[in-house]
């Protein structure tokens, strides 16, 4: 799927998955699980990550993906929006 111009070495753009969208989510879901004092602050950088994945994939990258950058996108958007709601609820 990728351009015929790329020639980066993957090593970078798989470690960031790696950890990005892989191991950060899981310390995410770990932190709301048990209620930790991250949980709010580490689903929120999930959902950067992955809006930032998305476009990153789109405008740099120039991979024709939409299915799935949109739906990464979306996810991305309802983690922020839900760790905002749910620490501003918890405030209260």
């Amino acid at each position: 799927m990728l351009p015929d111009w790329h020639t980066w070495d993957y090593r970078y753009s798989g470690l960031f998955v790696l950890v990005a969208l892989g191991i950060a989510p899981l310390v995410a879901a770990v932190a709301v699980m048990f209620g930790g004092p991250i949980a709010y602050q580490a689903t929120a950088i999930v959902g950067l990550f992955a809006i930032f994945w998305a476009v990153w994939q789109a405008l740099v990258l120039h991979v024709e993906a939409p299915d799935v950058q949109v739906t990464l996108g979306v996810v991305g958007v309802v983690l922020l929006l839900g760790a905002y709601r749910v620490r501003a609820s918890s405030r209260s």
